[in-house]
């Protein structure tokens, strides 16, 4: 590249008939100090350039990470939604059989108290037919005791009674 100083550096040959060497050389000075100016534009520029073009590849690198990093908090995001989810269903497969179980402890026990109720309406209707069959007996017994023989009963009840509070009366007064 053709810098300021090969500028000002340049001769020429003269020449008979050729152009004012005052009017070239104030030329070339002018050409010397504009080209400087625009030589320096040029160097500043290529340096903003460059460093305009580090930032953009740090830039560029800031935006791999950062897009990486938002990958990383998606599958993140992503295994823990799995892991709630599995832990969830986990939680209602337990609590499902835990209620299977209590459901099944109560059917036993309604089971065995239907059973305890069908035996005491067993022994009840047992009961009841025993007590029914003593009044029969009874009735029975009372039929075939001829009605003389009840006044005869009823003295010895009678009886039976006396001497039993006689002794009872007698036990009193020997203690």
């Amino acid at each position: 590249m053709l810098t300021p100083r090969d500028i000002h550096q340049a001769e020429f040959k003269k020449v008979w008939k050729g152009y004012s060497p005052e009017e070239v050389d104030a030329f070339l000075r002018r050409v010397v100090l504009e080209y400087e100016r625009v030589y320096k534009e040029n160097q500043r520029l290529v340096e903003e350039n460059a460093r305009l073009e580090e930032r953009v590849r740090e830039y560029s690198s800031s935006e791999t990470q950062i897009t990486q990093m938002v990958e990383m908090a998606k599958e993140s995001s992503a295994a823990t939604r799995s892991a709630a989810e599995k832990e969830a269903a986990t939680i209602v497969g337990k609590a499902c059989m835990e209620a299977d179980q209590v459901r099944q402890r109560a059917a036993a026990e309604v089971a065995a108290h239907r059973r305890q109720v069908e035996m005491i309406v067993q022994e009840i209707a047992r009961y009841r037919a025993q007590v029914q069959e003593s009044v029969d007996r009874f009735a029975a017994y009372l039929a075939e005791i001829e009605e003389p023989a009840l006044p005869a009963l009823d003295i010895a009840l009678r009886e039976s009674a006396a001497t039993d509070g006689e002794e009872a009366d007698g036990g009193e007064a020997q203690g």
